[in-house]
Order: C-alpha cells, then structure tokens, then sequence
C-alpha cells in the first residue's frame, strides 16, 4: 500500500511538472532582474509582457518589454517551443525547444542574427522561489558575431531566470509575477505623476540631482514633500493627489494647483504663483513612451507668464524633462533637460548621481531689473539675501504713493523672487523698493496697457 501511495504521489508531482506551462507569456506577466542591462547589440532580460498582438504572418505574438530599453520582441509559444517573430521579414523563426535531447542543436535565423546555434546543454530540477521546477540551461552560439555567446537559464512556470554572457555576468532573477502571483521579490508600481516617497531622486543631464529629503506639516494644513533643490517647475514644496500636483507658495502662503492630472490636451489651469513666476499651465501632449525600460504614460506640460517652459510628467518616474525657450519663444526650444536616471522607492533606473549641492549664498545684497520691462500685466522682481533678514518689497507710483506690498516677511539666505500684477493699475513709471536689514535699494519700471 506504501509503494503505491509514493507511486501515486510522484506521478501527480510529475503531472504538475509536465502541464505547467514552462514559457508563461500571459499579458503582465513580470520579471525582475539584478544587474545593469546588457551591453552592445545582446538583449537583456525580459521585463514584462506588454500586449498580445496579431502580427503579419497572421498569428498572435506576446510583445516582450527587455530590460534597460532595449526594445520589445515578439514570440509565442506553441506546445514544447517557442517561436520568435521577425519583423523585417514577417517570418517566425524557432527560439527554443523544450523536448530536445542534451546536446541537441537548433540552428534559427532572426533579424538580428544571421545564423544562431540554440544548444540544450542540460535539463535539471532546481528548487526557486519555494518550489521544485525543471530547468533548461541553453547555449546560445552566434556564428558570425564576436564575444554574442551566452547561456540561458529558463524554469518551468517562470521563463528565463538568468544569463550569462560571454562578457560577464548577469546576475539571476529576483521575482516574477505569473497569472497574478507574486514570487519572490518584485516592485511593482504604484502608478503616481509624482512619487514622493523620502529618498526618491532624480538625476538630469544638467548636472543636478534632485531628492526628497522630507516631508512636513504646513501651516495651511497640507502635508508637503521638501526637495533638496528646486524641481524643473522651480518648485521646492510639492504634494500630489489623483487631480493634481501641488506646490506650495511661500509668498501667500496657500496651496496652488499646478498640473491637472486627469485632464485631456488643451486643458488649462490657471493660478498665481509668486513665487515661481506662472500664470497658467496647459496640457500638451499625451503620448504613452518607453522609458528606463519601462512603458509609461508622459504628459506634457506647456508653463507661461513671463516665459515658456514645457515640463514633462511620467505616471512611473515623475518629472523627467524640461524645454526651456526663449522670449519671444521660438518653434523650438533653447534648452532641454531629461532625467538620466531616478530612484523610486528603492528601485533604480538609468544613472542616478550624487544630490546636488545646494547654491553657495550670495555675498551680499542685490535687486535686479525687473523682467519683463515694460511688462504687461505682470512682471517678475528678483533679489538675493546674504542671510536671513526681515524683507520689506514695495510698489510706488510716480507720486510716491504706495501701490502695493509685494514681501513684508522674514526670508533665508539665497535667491528670491516676486510676482507683481498690476491688475487695474494705469499705464506710467512706477518704483519698486527693496529694504533688507540696512540695506536699500530702488527700481524704475514701465507698465504699458
């Protein structure tokens, strides 16, 4: 009866093995791999299945996302093989092979490889992620390509879970998310315009790095996250919820809206923010990208007021790029900044640096010309404070009467700036006047309706 019984027990452990789909290709299926992504023309490890697609040769593919950005493969599979799809010649070609014997070769021609040896090297059973799986390890050979050799791992019921290249090693898969299951360790995305979790940063090609130091109790009631530097918007306080990003204005001390997230192209919101400079942002385009890997949602921003930027959001990695342009602005802008790397909840993606520095505070007291000048109806002032000082910025006419009170307030160290609108104001000469601490200093302005 015992014999029996661990006959009847090994026979179901060897059906389980058998009907379990050894190449899951389900749409959201999801790997996650350590490692940086592969060099050169090699694919790296897949990442996630995006979409399921009827293709030319009139059969369905699963369209594979490979790490690193590295592009997006076509393959289905078909009792023990799977097939890859050629997209310059609309052919479908063998990748692998699940029945073959050891050492049994398949020889496929792809479009990025003119002639590949696929060798089974061996066949085993590895315990991964708390159960017993077989595993196939696969020697992939280029014939016509140098150092392209590498070896393939792929489980039963998981798909690839590691590579080894000829150049090095990449190291194995940390989790999987197959039909919804979790295993092992994988992040997964909590889809947000502005992650900001302490410790998320961002690093841009202009040199900077921008973190999440904090996140604090305002006095109007809003918890805000406080960055180590000035975000592209030049925000520094910023919170989020499913309508909008928020900054918060030091000057008025309220709670601007400042992009609208659920909203289509052509949507604009408007506000006063004096602190940053902008009357209003619109909403440009929505495309849906690869990014670091990843396929993401990015809407365009359009900013104006006294100048034109165009601020980028993506509903994985948050702000990542910024067109400057100049005034008047062209079709096309001056400058653009793009995100080379972030850190989102632990995660890295791309090529994340060091925080920024902070700017050394200036040595001593300045007031710019206002810009622009003449302005109409809203013009930007400037000024810089060597250290914390009681700050007092006032508006006159020509008659010396006071017009309006732009800053009557304690201000740290740094760079300041104030947005004056003159609203209902008549057109003439007015004068701007900055008192910090013993220092004074005046400005002639030109307001033309």
């Amino acid at each position: 009866m015992k014999t029996h019984l661990l006959m009847l027990v090994f026979a179901v452990h060897s059906l389980a093995i058998c009907q379990s789909v050894v190449y899951p290709l389900q749409v959201g299926t999801r790997w996650r791999f350590q490692g940086l992504p592969m060099a050169y023309s090699t694919p790296s490890a897949p990442r996630e299945v995006i979409k399921d697609t009827m293709m030319a040769n009139g059969k369905r593919y699963a369209a594979i996302l490979y790490e690193g950005g590295s592009g997006i493969e076509y393959q289905r599979t078909q009792n023990d093989s799977v097939f890859i799809y050629n997209i310059y010649s609309r052919s479908e070609s063998l990748l692998y092979r699940f029945n073959l014997n050891e050492k049994d070769t398949v020889v496929t021609i792809t479009d990025r490889y003119p002639a590949t040896d696929i060798i089974l090297v061996d066949t085993t059973i590895v315990h991964i992620f708390g159960t017993s799986r077989r595993v196939f390890k696969f020697l992939i050979d280029t014939r016509l390509m140098v150092d392209e050799e590498k070896t393939i791992w792929i489980a039963d019921g998981i798909g690839v879970i590691r590579i080894v290249p000829s150049f090095g090693e990449y190291t194995a898969v940390q989790g999987a998310i197959i039909d919804g299951i979790t295993l092992g360790s994988i992040h997964t995305f909590a889809r947000s315009y502005y992650p900001l979790s302490v410790g998320n940063r961002w690093s841009n090609t202009d040199g900077t790095t921008v973190k999440v130091v904090d996140d604090s109790l305002f006095e109007n009631g809003y918890r805000y996250s406080v960055l180590s530097n000035r975000d592209f918007a030049g925000g520094k306080y910023v919170r989020t919820d499913s309508q909008h990003v928020y900054y918060y204005d030091t000057y008025r001390k309220k709670d601007v809206p400042f992009f609208k997230l659920n909203g289509r192209s052509g949507d604009v919101t408007t506000f006063e923010q004096p602190s940053l400079g902008y009357s209003r942002s619109t909403i440009g385009s929505i495309d849906t990208v690869i990014m670091f890997g990843e396929q993401t949602r990015v809407i365009q921003y359009k900013l104006d007021a006294l100048s034109l930027r165009e601020v980028s959001l993506s509903d994985k990695f948050g702000p990542v790029a910024i067109a400057l342009y100049a005034d008047p602005p062209p079709p096309w802008p001056d400058i653009v900044h793009t995100a080379t790397g972030c850190i989102i909840d632990g995660w890295t993606y791309g090529v994340v640096t060091s925080v920024h520095a902070p700017e050394p505070a200036p040595a001593g007291y300045s007031l710019s010309q206002n810009f622009p000048n003449p302005f109409n109806p809203s013009t930007l002032i400037s000024f810089s404070l060597p250290s914390r000082t009681h700050v007092s910025l006032k508006i006159f006419d020509i008659m010396g009467r006071q017009i309006a009170t732009l800053s009557e307030e304690e201000l740290p160290p740094g760079p300041h700036s104030r947005l004056w609108n003159a609203g209902n104001a008549s057109s003439g000469v007015y004068v701007y006047r900055l008192r910090a601490g013993t220092f004074t200093d005046s400005r002639c302005m030109m307001f033309i309706k």
